[in-house]
């Protein structure tokens, strides 16, 4: 498994979404019902990752949404838990961006530029050159076989597992649209990449490259 190194990381202010990222889904499309695909008959998963209700709370799965990020661990989790489901375990997200046949990315083993929001690929539309998250599903070949979009870039997704040696800690995994700099080799950007937050930071941590998805069991 690829690891980032532990980060110690500043606490960031809290923002569940920006006011872009409380911005209306595709018209037509039912926030109260999460788009999602079942994985080995065994648990449920967001199809994209988890964008806010039009009031910026909850956990949506909708395509052309905003991602959720700049958001706690914590506040994932109770996100998540609003919907009736929960954060996905570390196994879970890398079983869904590898796919049953435990690919390196998620659309394969060989590394393809462009196909994800990876290392600052999207530009914002306000024109001013800068990177960020992307819409869910904007990159239209970043999805896996089974259906599940944006499992290698665009966001960073919280995970519920605590790194072992830390129980107090938090993880992040999936590789995302920013990455430190000695993590920008085509093999770090890879399903199993993760990185750790030590516990003095793990709880009010919060950036605009993390954000998260929700999984359940199957029901």
């Amino acid at each position: 498994m690829r690891t980032l190194p532990l980060i110690l990381a500043s606490a960031v202010a809290l923002c569940g979404c920006g006011e872009d990222d409380a911005a209306a889904v595709d018209a037509g499309v039912s926030c109260e019902q999460p788009a999602f695909v079942t994985l080995d008959e065994a648990y449920d998963v967001f199809t994209y990752e988890a964008s806010a209700r039009a009031d910026g709370s909850g956990a949506c799965s909708v395509a052309g949404a905003l991602p959720r990020h700049t958001i706690t661990w914590d506040d994932a989790s109770a996100a998540c838990a609003a919907e009736g489901w929960r954060l996905c375990t570390a196994a879970e997200l890398r079983r869904a961006c590898a796919g049953p046949q435990g690919n390196a990315f998620t659309w394969g083993n060989t590394f393809r530029g462009g196909v994800c929001n990876l290392r600052e690929a999207y530009t914002l539309p306000d024109g001013d050159g800068r990177a960020g998250p992307a819409p869910c599903g904007a990159f239209p070949d970043c999805v896996s076989a089974e259906g599940l979009h944006d499992l290698t870039g665009n966001l960073w997704e919280w995970v519920s597992d605590a790194p072992p040696s830390d129980p107090a800690g938090h993880i992040y995994q999936g590789a995302g649209w920013k990455t430190i700099a000695q993590m920008h080799h085509d093999e770090n950007q890879a399903c199993d990449a993760q990185s750790t937050l030590v516990a003095a930071f793990a709880t009010t941590y919060a950036d605009d490259h993390v954000g998260f998805r929700c999984c359940r069991d199957a029901r």
